[in-house]
């Protein structure tokens, strides 16, 4: 479990400094999903696709005084 696991975040740590020094051959958008299989030693990739549109209306809204634009909320 743990060469799993180290594995996997030193994926999650490379990503990170893909997005901020972008170094790949290809733009990072091509990158919003990295998965993959050590049965098959394999990465797999999705590219960023149009935004969910349950979720669209609510995307930023966190960042908004009152937060989430509920005074109720402390």
């Amino acid at each position: 479990m743990i060469t799993i696991n180290g594995t996997f975040a030193s994926l999650a740590v490379q990503e990170l400094l893909a997005r901020l020094h972008p170094y790949r051959n290809r733009p990072n958008s091509e990158f919003a999903y990295v998965g993959g299989s050590l049965a098959e030693v394999q990465l797999y990739t999705e590219s960023e696709g149009e935004p969910c549109a349950v979720f669209k209306p609510h995307i930023g809204r966190g960042d908004m005084t009152p937060l989430l634009n509920m005074p109720g909320i402390l």
